[in-house]
């Protein structure tokens, strides 16, 4: 029950910056003794939509109570970076081919080579 309330505090509180947010939730989960406790963490991470929750979740796929909840979590999370990704290669590429910013240019093409080339 305390988790519980613990996670939806954390997950309603907007005036808690995501930092602490996610800080919070990984006290959470690290202290949380039962599976159905963890399960709502994680639940929680998904909320919170922080990428540094996939890796978090992640660590639960081997465990057979937690997988399900952890695999859902870590694809919506995973899915949120794609979306955020797609969003950065379209700025990145609108830089790189605007004559006027030419000297972000270079800058451009490396941080386009970084964030891969589109499947």
């Amino acid at each position: 029950l305390a988790v519980r309330g613990a996670v939806r505090l954390v997950g309603e509180d907007r005036s808690i910056a995501e930092d602490a947010r996610f800080s919070q939730l990984r006290r959470l989960i690290d202290a949380a003794p039962r599976a159905e406790e963890k399960r709502l963490v994680i639940g929680g991470f998904k909320a919170l939509g922080d990428s540094r929750g996939i890796e978090v979740v992640s660590a639960y796929l081997d465990d057979p109570e937690l997988r399900g909840e952890a695999a859902d979590a870590a694809l919506t999370l995973a899915g949120r970076v794609a979306r955020q990704v797609e969003e950065a290669r379209k700025a990145v590429e609108r830089i790189r081919t605007t004559p006027e910013l030419g000297a972000l240019h270079e800058r451009a093409g490396a941080l386009e080579k970084a964030l891969g080339e589109r499947n």
